[in-house]
């Protein structure tokens, strides 16, 4: 085959890889927080109008899409707490030439979204080697594709902060990847109880927010409007807010409730009555106005 024509060379599917951080921790527990990530990722891809397959294997879970719906799926995936991180990928036989040609694609097609930026382009291989059965190893694979993407591609080998990390993850098949995206991290949503959330002050959503990070399920209250809409999307379940006085929060939750929850900046003056008989929490007691606004901004929050 002629080089010039090998990375025009047509792939199969791509996938989407889902990486969790602390969940990897949580010892007897870790199969509970996965099967509780899995199905907060497929209800929300559900939400969004995605359609997708989610499976997981040993320490991944691969969210099969359509190919137009893969920058939504992406989009949603970031919001879902307890994922790390995602990468669009492309899924090919575990086979050394089907690895070496999908590389080729991928990198063929990552430099010509790149048109303009300056030659040649620092890159580095990155290999997972699962399948122990495949012929070479994960430094091998490094130095072959390393190898052939130089003699196609203007490129210069940097293995610190190179501008381009092609992705490699071998397991039954090959999933070759060239960028990868931030998730929210924390914990899957409804692995730690349920807390009512004050969402009436300025940062009421911001603290909102945090306890969903935390993996806990909200009861939102607010004695006068308050606008969450801005927080839907980081959840699994409609969000509803319940227009009642502090001193009601404990009536409106239909389970055990664990925490009264408030955006108290600095240490309370007093607590309120209405969390009274419940562990008082407050996740911006050691933030000023300006952290909190910066983290509105980042998460895209409506807060005041």
């Amino acid at each position: 085959m002629d080089k010039n024509d090998q990375h025009k060379r047509p792939v199969e599917d791509r996938t989407i890889i889902v990486r969790y951080g602390e969940l990897a921790l949580k010892g007897e527990n870790r199969r509970y927080f996965e099967s509780q990530l899995q199905m907060n990722m497929e209800k929300q891809l559900s939400s969004a109008a995605v359609d997708a397959r989610v499976t997981k294997i040993r320490g991944r879970f691969f969210v099969n899409v359509p190919l137009v719906q893969t920058q939504k799926a992406i989009d949603v995936l970031r919001c879902v707490f307890g994922i790390v991180s995602v990468s669009p990928a492309y899924s090919v036989e575990a086979t050394e030439d089907k690895v070496v040609a999908c590389s080729i694609h991928a990198v063929a097609e990552y430099l010509s979204k790149r048109e303009n930026h300056p030659v040649p382009v620092a890159f580095r291989v990155r290999t997972r080697r699962i399948n122990k059965k495949f012929s070479l190893t994960s430094m091998e694979v490094d130095s072959l594709l390393g190898e052939k993407l130089l003699e196609h591609f203007p490129l210069k080998v940097r293995l610190t902060k190179p501008e381009l990390v092609l992705g490699v993850e071998l397991y039954d098949r090959a999933y070759i990847f060239t960028e990868t995206y931030a998730g929210v991290g924390g914990l899957p949503v409804g692995v730690s109880g349920k807390v009512v959330v004050n969402v009436a002050g300025p940062f009421g959503v911001l603290a909102a927010f945090l306890m969903l990070k935390r993996g806990c399920e909200t009861v939102l209250v607010a004695s006068r409007d308050a606008d969450v809409s801005s927080l839907q999307r980081y959840t699994p379940k409609k969000l509803t807010v319940h227009a009642v006085r502090p001193d009601e929060a404990q009536n409106v939750a239909q389970e055990k409730v664990y925490a009264f929850v408030d955006a108290v900046m600095g240490i309370p003056k007093k607590q309120e009555k209405a969390a009274r008989g419940l562990v008082n929490l407050y996740p911006l007691i050691a933030w000023n106005e300006e952290q909190a606004r910066a983290a509105c901004k980042r998460y895209a929050l409506a807060c005041a």
